[in-house]
């Protein structure tokens, strides 16, 4: 008699995948300056300070224009509630 053998291979969901959630951010009404690679030198960039709620409470730089339809204004703080997306996979030159 002969021996049938079937191989079950799935598409396995073992790809990382996006997180995404909502989170509070508090933006100070002081902005920093911070260096990135640019080209080929250190390049200043002009950044926000932000918090957000439940991390460690420090203030770190985050580059203008970071926040999808939101308009810093200096001088103002700011209280936000955001979609807030980590990459799996992010581009290797990217943030």
């Amino acid at each position: 008699m002969p021996l049938i053998v079937t191989v079950l291979s799935g598409c396995g969901d073992d790809e990382p995948k996006d997180e995404a959630g909502i989170v509070m951010m508090s933006v100070s009404s002081e902005i920093t300056v911070m260096n990135a690679l640019g080209a080929d030198a250190l390049c200043p960039v002009e950044c926000m300070l932000v918090r957000i709620e439940g991390e460690d409470g420090q203030w770190r730089p985050l580059p203008m224009g970071s926040i999808e339809h939101f308009n810093y204004e200096r001088g103002h703080e700011y209280e936000l509630r955001v979609k807030r997306t980590i990459l799996a996979n992010p581009p290797m030159d990217g943030s």
